[in-house]
């Protein structure tokens, strides 16, 4: 399977950002990020599922595309947002 090669744009977007911001989408592209499986595999929490919905393991791919409880809320406030923009007009 071949790969295509890094986009030079997503990369330096990714080194302009603040260090904390580009410290969280390393950890969610590596699957290291402060989410309750990483945290239960290097023993800091005792608990590897989901605080949201508490059905699976909280890992990158499931907060970000997986959880409902997570979908809800980027829902919930995206149609803020649009609201407050369609205000404005």
């Amino acid at each position: 399977m071949l790969r295509k090669p890094p986009d030079a744009r997503l990369s330096k977007y990714a080194l302009a950002l603040p260090r904390q911001k580009l410290r969280i989408l390393v950890g969610l592209l590596t699957n290291r990020a402060n989410l309750n499986r990483h945290l239960y595999i290097v023993k800091v929490s005792d608990d590897e599922l989901c605080p949201f919905c508490q059905e699976e393991e909280e890992s990158s791919l499931h907060f970000l595309a997986k959880c409902v409880a997570t979908m809800n809320i980027r829902r919930d406030n995206l149609v803020n947002i649009c609201w407050s923009i369609m205000n404005l007009v």
